[in-house]
């Protein structure tokens, strides 16, 4: 029986790619997101989706006719999908094709095979808001935030699709007493089912910890649920005035903070906006970001009944300064 796009959610649809059945795995069969990678330094970029710690390279599949992200963006993502699902289960026809072709790849191989996603542009990937608050705190009157969010950039190279997230749409709701949005911003749909139920974490790695081989500690941890606009409502406004949107750009919706204090997406809020510092479990203190931090950010989403699914790990180290001359 051919596969359709609600059975790619079957939660008991298994791969022949053994580490996509892992269940801690961010990247089951029933998540392939979309990235592009390459071998080493200096050979051409490629796309591909991860399957458990694999990659599958669209191209040598023979799935896609190019590797250009932005052209497949624009073209319908359902029928490549299923396609991706249906090679990919554990009865498929595909694997002795995928493997003889060398479609199907590591993710993080041996020294002489470093196969590992990079992301290739900004409006290709996940990107994460870094705020320099020093710089912010003398311009922001009467600039506002202009240089301090120049400060740095994380790109995560994994794109999940939004048919990955059906499953973990959510009803959106405003608080009580909240003015009604505009006509153009509210739809039943959008009502129903417009939030996502991403729980989000934050993790913080200091110098020391990797020194001493421990662990990323959580910072905080909260819910894409609780984001005061949908998608949907930040597309349909970015573009109201006319705005040239294409397919493949990338929109960022700006700090994802919880209702509860612990749950600040920032260390501006976790720490009562620096009079507070948090104390680490190794003993150390964090007010601000240090030389040698390394913020990872996570995304997954789970729901009784359904294969948890990940965004995986988005991580940035901060560097010193590098002094001309």
């Amino acid at each position: 029986m051919a596969a359709t796009l609600e059975s790619t959610l079957d939660p008991q649809a298994r791969s022949w790619v053994e580490s996509a059945n892992d269940p801690a795995t961010d990247f089951p069969i029933q998540n392939p997101p979309f990235g592009r990678f390459r071998r080493e330094e200096g050979m051409d970029w490629r796309i591909g989706v991860a399957i458990g710690d694999q990659i599958l390279d669209l191209k040598r599949a023979r799935l896609i006719d190019s590797y250009d992200m932005n052209r497949l963006m624009a073209c319908g993502r359902e029928a490549l999908r299923i396609a991706i699902f249906d090679g990919l289960l554990a009865r498929s026809v595909k694997r002795a094709e995928w493997l003889g072709r060398d479609a199907l790849v590591p993710m993080a191989g041996p020294a002489d095979r470093p196969w590992r996603p990079t992301a290739a542009s900004p409006s290709q990937a996940r990107r994460d808001g870094w705020s320099a608050r020093d710089i912010q705190a003398w311009e922001y009157q009467p600039l506002g935030p202009f240089l301090s969010k120049n400060f740095a950039t994380t790109v995560s190279p994994w794109m999940v699709t939004p048919e990955a997230l059906l499953p973990f749409r959510a009803p959106f709701e405003r608080p009580d007493g909240d003015p009604a949005p505009l006509a153009y911003l509210d739809s039943p749909q959008n009502r129903a089912a417009g939030a996502f139920d991403i729980t989000l974490e934050v993790r913080l790695q200091t110098e020391s910890m990797r020194e001493g081989r421990l662990p990323a500690e959580r910072l905080m941890r909260s819910n894409y649920r609780d984001a005061y606009w949908t998608v949907a409502q930040m597309i349909a406004h970015h573009t109201v005035n006319g705005c040239n949107l294409c397919a493949g750009d990338l929109l960022g919706t700006g700090t994802l903070s919880g209702p509860k204090p612990e749950q600040g997406g920032s260390l501006l809020e976790l720490s009562g906006g620096g009079k507070r510092s948090m104390r680490l479990t190794n003993g150390e203190e964090r007010t601000w970001l240090e030389d040698g931090d390394t913020v990872i950010l996570r995304g997954y989403c789970e729901r009784e009944g359904y294969r948890r699914i990940g965004f995986g790990d988005c991580a940035g180290t901060v560097l010193p300064v590098r002094h001309a001359g």
